[in-house]
């Protein structure tokens, strides 16, 4: 598979991180969190906790970054972790307050109690 040789050549490709976890999602949600805790790992190596400026989702470099971050919110808020995943999706807004990723509306169905599927499904 192209995601897996990708990160055999280099495992900070966090895009190929993403997808081999969007992969593993409808597997197993455990699975798939490791993956994108892996890829958040690697690059919080470059942007860290603390970090309080803005990544532009537009620009090839932060995409993978923002990619790992929503999916990991979003992979939380699935296993019912919801106080976790709002504050990771809140991250995720204030690197890109332009929102590419399409996180607000997860963040908002989340805070009115939607269950996780009945965002999926939007």
């Amino acid at each position: 598979m192209v995601a897996e040789k990708l990160l055999e050549a280099d495992l900070r490709f966090l895009d190929a991180h993403a997808y081999l976890a969007d992969r593993l999602l409808g597997m197993s949600p455990q699975w798939a969190l490791q993956q994108y805790e892996v890829g958040v790992g690697i690059g919080q190596l470059s942007v860290e906790d603390n970090f309080d400026g803005v990544l532009r989702g537009e620009l090839a470099g932060n995409r993978g970054l923002l990619r790992c971050l929503s999916g990991y919110g979003s992979c939380l808020w699935r296993l019912e972790r919801r106080d976790e995943a709002a504050r990771v999706l809140e991250r995720v807004l204030r690197l890109d307050p332009t929102d590419r990723q399409g996180v607000r509306p997860l963040l908002s169905a989340m805070r009115a109690g939607a269950p996780w599927s009945d965002a999926e499904r939007s």
